[in-house]
Protein backbone atom coordinates (compact mmCIF):
# COMPACT_ATOMS: atom_id res chain seq x y z
CA UNK A 1 0.00 0.00 0.00
CA UNK A 2 1.43 3.55 -0.90
CA UNK A 3 1.60 5.92 1.50
CA UNK A 4 -0.77 9.05 1.02
CA UNK A 5 1.16 12.26 0.40
CA UNK A 6 0.30 16.15 0.83
CA UNK A 7 2.37 18.65 -0.56
CA UNK A 8 4.21 21.07 1.60
CA UNK A 9 5.24 24.56 0.55
CA UNK A 10 8.56 26.48 2.15
CA UNK A 11 7.33 29.98 2.66
CA UNK A 12 10.36 31.72 1.81
CA UNK A 13 12.92 29.25 0.11
CA UNK A 14 10.91 28.71 -2.93
CA UNK A 15 10.49 25.00 -2.97
CA UNK A 16 7.89 21.95 -2.31
CA UNK A 17 7.81 18.71 -1.14
CA UNK A 18 5.33 16.19 -0.82
CA UNK A 19 5.85 14.31 2.64
CA UNK A 20 3.43 11.59 4.58
CA UNK A 21 -0.08 12.25 6.21
CA UNK A 22 1.08 11.12 9.45
CA UNK A 23 3.87 13.95 10.52
CA UNK A 24 4.22 17.06 12.54
CA UNK A 25 6.33 19.53 10.53
CA UNK A 26 8.95 21.79 12.45
CA UNK A 27 10.10 24.60 10.37
CA UNK A 28 11.89 26.36 13.47
CA UNK A 29 14.67 23.80 13.87
CA UNK A 30 17.99 26.06 13.20
CA UNK A 31 19.60 25.50 10.13
CA UNK A 32 17.36 23.51 8.80
CA UNK A 33 14.93 24.85 6.01
CA UNK A 34 12.13 22.18 7.44
CA UNK A 35 11.78 18.67 9.67
CA UNK A 36 8.95 16.28 9.16
CA UNK A 37 8.66 13.62 12.05
CA UNK A 38 6.41 10.80 12.59
CA UNK A 39 3.40 11.63 15.29
CA UNK A 40 3.96 9.99 18.68
CA UNK A 41 0.61 8.77 18.27
CA UNK A 42 1.09 7.05 15.03
CA UNK A 43 4.30 4.78 16.11
CA UNK A 44 4.32 2.32 19.37
CA UNK A 45 5.54 4.52 22.21
CA UNK A 46 9.18 4.56 22.68
CA UNK A 47 10.17 4.18 18.40
CA UNK A 48 12.29 5.71 17.17
CA UNK A 49 10.59 8.22 15.50
CA UNK A 50 11.18 8.57 11.47
CA UNK A 51 12.08 12.04 10.05
CA UNK A 52 12.65 13.79 7.03
CA UNK A 53 14.48 17.52 6.48
CA UNK A 54 15.63 19.86 4.04
CA UNK A 55 18.88 21.47 4.41
CA UNK A 56 19.45 24.33 2.24
CA UNK A 57 23.22 25.46 2.58
CA UNK A 58 25.46 28.68 0.46
CA UNK A 59 28.14 27.51 -1.16
CA UNK A 60 30.95 28.90 -2.68
CA UNK A 61 30.36 30.07 -6.74
CA UNK A 62 30.56 27.10 -8.90
CA UNK A 63 29.90 24.07 -6.27
CA UNK A 64 31.13 21.06 -7.49
CA UNK A 65 28.58 18.24 -6.69
CA UNK A 66 30.77 15.40 -6.06
CA UNK A 67 32.98 17.47 -3.87
CA UNK A 68 30.01 18.77 -2.22
CA UNK A 69 28.59 15.13 -1.37
CA UNK A 70 32.05 14.21 0.02
CA UNK A 71 33.08 16.92 2.62
CA UNK A 72 29.37 16.48 3.68
CA UNK A 73 30.11 12.46 4.39
CA UNK A 74 33.24 13.84 5.85
CA UNK A 75 31.44 15.43 8.34
CA UNK A 76 29.16 12.61 8.93
CA UNK A 77 32.12 10.47 9.52
CA UNK A 78 33.42 12.70 12.17
CA UNK A 79 30.56 13.31 13.97
CA UNK A 80 28.36 10.39 13.62
CA UNK A 81 29.08 7.33 16.11
CA UNK A 82 29.79 3.68 13.89
CA UNK A 83 29.02 6.21 10.59
CA UNK A 84 29.47 3.84 7.96
CA UNK A 85 28.37 4.59 3.72
CA UNK A 86 26.35 1.49 2.85
CA UNK A 87 26.16 2.88 -0.82
CA UNK A 88 26.63 5.82 -3.32
CA UNK A 89 24.35 6.49 -6.83
CA UNK A 90 24.26 9.18 -9.20
CA UNK A 91 20.54 10.00 -9.82
CA UNK A 92 18.14 13.25 -10.63
CA UNK A 93 15.87 15.33 -8.23
CA UNK A 94 14.22 18.15 -9.14
CA UNK A 95 15.10 17.56 -12.72
CA UNK A 96 18.96 18.17 -11.80
CA UNK A 97 21.93 15.97 -10.92
CA UNK A 98 21.80 14.52 -7.79
CA UNK A 99 24.10 11.91 -5.62
CA UNK A 100 21.90 9.59 -3.02
CA UNK A 101 24.09 8.09 -0.21
CA UNK A 102 22.74 5.61 2.36
CA UNK A 103 24.36 5.41 5.78
CA UNK A 104 24.06 3.85 9.06
CA UNK A 105 25.57 4.80 12.80
CA UNK A 106 24.90 3.84 16.42
CA UNK A 107 22.29 6.49 17.88
CA UNK A 108 23.14 4.75 21.12
CA UNK A 109 24.06 1.48 22.05
CA UNK A 110 21.26 -0.60 21.50
CA UNK A 111 19.71 1.70 18.23
CA UNK A 112 20.96 1.96 14.54
CA UNK A 113 20.22 4.26 12.42
CA UNK A 114 19.40 4.71 9.08
CA UNK A 115 19.99 7.72 6.77
CA UNK A 116 19.21 8.40 3.41
CA UNK A 117 20.22 11.38 1.89
CA UNK A 118 19.90 13.71 -1.60
CA UNK A 119 22.22 15.62 -1.94
CA UNK A 120 21.73 18.18 -5.16
CA UNK A 121 22.83 21.69 -6.04
CA UNK A 122 20.01 24.10 -7.26
CA UNK A 123 20.06 28.35 -7.83
CA UNK A 124 23.93 27.88 -6.59
CA UNK A 125 22.96 26.75 -3.02
CA UNK A 126 23.16 22.85 -1.80
CA UNK A 127 20.01 20.99 -0.72
CA UNK A 128 20.25 18.13 1.28
CA UNK A 129 17.00 15.58 1.91
CA UNK A 130 17.53 13.24 4.88
CA UNK A 131 15.52 10.37 6.10
CA UNK A 132 16.43 8.63 9.29
CA UNK A 133 14.60 5.98 10.76
CA UNK A 134 15.75 3.01 13.38
CA UNK A 135 17.42 0.11 10.90
CA UNK A 136 14.29 -2.58 11.86
CA UNK A 137 12.10 -0.30 10.58
CA UNK A 138 14.17 0.63 6.80
CA UNK A 139 12.58 -1.50 4.62
CA UNK A 140 8.90 -0.69 5.57
CA UNK A 141 9.76 3.03 4.90
CA UNK A 142 12.47 3.09 2.47
CA UNK A 143 9.86 3.17 -0.45
CA UNK A 144 7.89 6.21 0.54
CA UNK A 145 11.02 7.77 2.04
CA UNK A 146 12.30 7.97 -1.67
CA UNK A 147 9.27 8.95 -3.01
CA UNK A 148 9.26 12.04 -0.58
CA UNK A 149 12.54 12.82 -1.36
CA UNK A 150 12.55 12.54 -4.70
CA UNK A 151 9.56 14.93 -4.83
CA UNK A 152 11.75 18.19 -3.79
CA UNK A 153 10.54 20.89 -6.17
CA UNK A 154 13.06 23.97 -6.18
CA UNK A 155 11.61 27.22 -7.62
CA UNK A 156 14.19 29.38 -10.47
Amino acid sequence: MEAELVTYRHPELGFSIDLPLDIEIHEDVPHVAVVAIERADVVPEGTFRASLNVVVENGPPGMDLDAYVDGSLEQQRRSMTGFRLIDREATTVAGVPAVRTLAHYRGSEVLAVVVEQWRLIARGMGWVVTVSCDAIGYADRADAFAASAESLRVED
